[in-house]
C-alpha cells in the first residue's frame, strides 16, 4: 500500500515537473511567432508605403498648371517683361523682348574683351544702344497717346526717371568708392546702368503694347531699331 502511494506521489511530481518545463517553451514559441508576425506585417507595409510615396510626384505633376507650350522665359525677365502681370504666358510680346536684337548682339560686342578698359568700352557700346532704343520707344509711345495731358505726363515722368536714375547711380558710386575703387567697379557700374536702361526701355514698349491693346490675338509688338553687327 505504501509502495502504491509512493508510486502515485512520484508520478504526480513528475507530471508537475513536466508541465513546468513545457510552459517556458510555449511562451518562447508564442513570442517568436509574435515577432515573426510583427516583422512580416512591417515588411509587407513597407512596399505599400514606398508605392504611395512614388505616386505623390505623379499626382503633383498632374495637378500642376500646364504651360502654353512656350518655354525658356527667365523668371527674372518675366517680371521685367510684364511688371503688372497683364499678359498670358504665351503672349508673343514676352518672346519678342527675350529675343531682342540688342541682347543678341551682346556676346559679339564683348567677344575678345579681356582687359578692364576693353570691357568698359564694350559695355558703353551696349549702353548707347539701349539709350537710343529707349528714346525711340518713348517717341513711339508719345505718338500713340492721343490725350495731350497724358502725353505731357508721360514726358515729365520720363525726364524725372532719367534724372533720378543718373543721380542714384552717381550717389551709389560715391558711397561704394568712398575709400577707394576696386578695378571691377569700372565694369560693374556701366553694367548696372545698362540694366536700368534696358528695363526702362522694355517698360516703355510694354506700355505701348498695352495702350494699343496688344495681345495674343493682336500681336502689335513695338519694333526695335535695327542693330548693326
Amino acid at each position: 500500500m505504501k509502495k502504491l502511494l509512493l508510486t502515485l506521489l512520484l508520478a504526480g511530481m513528475l507530471s508537475a515537473c513536466a508541465a513546468k518545463t513545457d510552459t517556458p517553451q510555449t511562451e518562447q514559441e508564442t513570442q517568436s511567432e509574435t515577432q515573426s508576425d510583427t516583422q512580416s506585417v512591417s515588411q509587407s507595409d513597407t512596399p505599400q508605403e514606398s508605392v504611395s510615396d512614388t505616386s505623390s510626384p505623379q499626382e503633383t505633376s498632374a495637378d500642376a498648371p500646364s504651360s502654353s507650350g512656350e518655354t525658356d522665359i527667365d523668371p527674372v525677365d518675366r517680371r521685367i517683361f510684364d511688371p503688372y502681370w497683364q499678359l498670358s504666358d504665351g503672349d508673343p510680346f514676352l518672346f519678342a523682348m527675350r529675343d531682342n536684337p540688342i541682347d543678341e548682339q551682346v556676346p559679339k560686342i564683348m567677344e575678345g574683351r579681356e582687359t578692364t578698359t576693353d570691357m568698359k568700352e564694350g559695355l558703353y557700346i551696349i549702353y548707347d544702344l539701349w539709350v537710343a532704343e529707349m528714346e525711340h520707344s518713348l517717341q513711339q509711345l508719345l505718338e500713340a497717346i492721343e490725350d495731350d495731358g497724358l502725353k505731357q505726363q508721360m514726358t515729365d515722368a520720363q525726364t524725372a526717371w532719367e534724372a533720378a536714375t543718373d543721380a542714384c547711380i552717381r550717389a551709389d558710386k560715391e558711397i561704394i568708392g568712398h575709400d577707394g575703387w576696386a578695378t571691377e567697379l569700372f565694369v560693374k557700374f556701366p553694367n548696372a546702368r545698362i540694366q536700368k536702361y534696358r528695363e526702362r526701355t522694355i517698360l516703355l514698349k510694354y506700355l505701348l503694347y498695352l495702350y494699343t491693346d496688344g495681345s495674343v490675338l493682336n500681336p502689335n509688338i513695338p519694333q526695335f531699331l535695327p542693330v548693326e553687327p
